[in-house]
């Protein structure tokens, strides 16, 4: 795989804040969506196959709201993460969930 392929390609491992999850997640989005003609999954879909409402999914996925890790389970294995590949995204929403934490108490 080339480095502009991995650039592109979706990988908790490089999540290391609440962007970065965001970041990653937008490319699930992309991937899951190949040989559809869109350019990523819309949010009603992954709403719908999440058993989520839309606009709770808007808020995780644009980064307005940071979701709870079974909220974060639902969005990637809508997305096709089957669920032996969930544990490198919660270690992610774990590592995103610490530097939040050390935002907000204002340490680092």
């Amino acid at each position: 795989m080339g480095v502009l392929e991995q650039q592109w390609c979706p990988d908790p491992d490089r999540v290391t804040d609440d962007a970065g999850l965001v970041e990653q997640l937008d490319l699930l989005r992309r991937r899951a969506a190949r040989g559809t003609g869109k350019a990523r999954v819309g949010l009603s879909t992954l709403a719908r196959r999440a058993g989520l409402p839309r606009s709770t999914v808007h808020t995780y996925v644009s980064g307005r709201a940071f979701p709870p890790v079974d909220a974060l389970d639902r969005i990637v294995q809508a997305l096709g993460v089957p669920p032996s590949g969930l544990r490198p995204w919660g270690e992610a929403w774990f590592r995103a969930a610490a530097d939040l934490d050390r935002r907000r108490r204002g340490t680092r």
